[in-house]
């Protein structure tokens, strides 16, 4: 059913995202919960430092291969952040996420994390009409700016994010984040995001793999825990050596 013109009418466009929203309405709740964190998890005091060295600035970027823990070091900074009292937003990207699904996905885990009924109407204008995803982005912003509490919004599996929706929702959620947002990005290839303004301001902060491997008394750590007196410090530290503090 179309409007003269070609256009559709407002019911239909109303039905049709009603449709798209309850499709997609399970995997919006996967995708906005964040997994376990491994009870063997390590607790790293120099990440408990830099978290508080980095959570004021607009952006930070984890990026390494697979293995490195980049998801591990993000839940270990979401409990931070929700200790601090603030609204915290996860969002697993993957590779249908192209402009209108990325941010309806990301409107539902703002949602979740704020129990603000207000992104609701937002996320029915991406479902509708998906061609007005930046303006949903500027109400998103605007909607966080109001709420006048610290907001962070995490990104795992930044990498598998269509170009599109990198260069044009993301580098604008970035480049237009009010000063109560915080967005971390955890990936295993440098995105496709203009990052240079933000760098020149000091708003963004990088983590590599050289800064996630393991430093050999954390190696001892974690494998005398695991395996008591089955393991020798030296055999420790051997293995330290061989995997190169490669975590996984």
């Amino acid at each position: 059913v179309r409007c003269p013109g070609g256009r559709r009418s407002a019911t239909t466009r109303g039905a049709e995202g009603g449709n798209l929203r309850r499709m997609f309405q399970p995997e919006l709740i996967l995708k906005s919960t964040p997994p376990r964190l491994s009870r063997g998890a390590l607790e790293r005091t120099r990440f408990t430092q830099l978290w508080q060295q980095v959570r004021e600035r607009t952006a930070t970027a984890v990026i390494a291969s697979a293995g490195f823990g980049k998801t591990t070091l993000m839940l270990q900074w979401r409990r931070l952040w929700l200790e601090r009292g603030a609204f915290v937003a996860w969002l697993t990207v993957d590779a249908q996420d192209e402009p209108a699904r990325f941010a309806l996905a990301l409107l539902h885990s703002l949602r979740v994390a704020t129990g603000r009924a207000a992104f609701e109407p937002l996320a029915m204008l991406c479902a509708t009409q998906p061609d007005r995803e930046i303006e949903a982005m500027t109400a998103l912003l605007a909607e966080i700016a109001s709420l006048g509490i610290e907001t962070v919004v995490m990104l795992d599996d930044a990498e598998r994010l269509p170009d599109a929706s990198a260069r044009n929702l993301l580098a604008y959620l970035l480049h237009n984040a009010p000063a109560n947002l915080h967005v971390l990005l955890g990936s295993r290839a440098t995105l496709a995001v203009p990052t240079a303004e933000l760098s020149a301001k000091g708003n963004l902060a990088l983590l590599q793999a050289a800064d996630l491997r393991l430093l050999q008394e954390e190696s001892v750590e974690i494998l005398s825990r695991r395996f008591g007196a089955r393991i020798g410090i030296d055999q420790c530290v051997r293995l330290h050596e061989v995997t190169e503090g490669w975590p996984i």
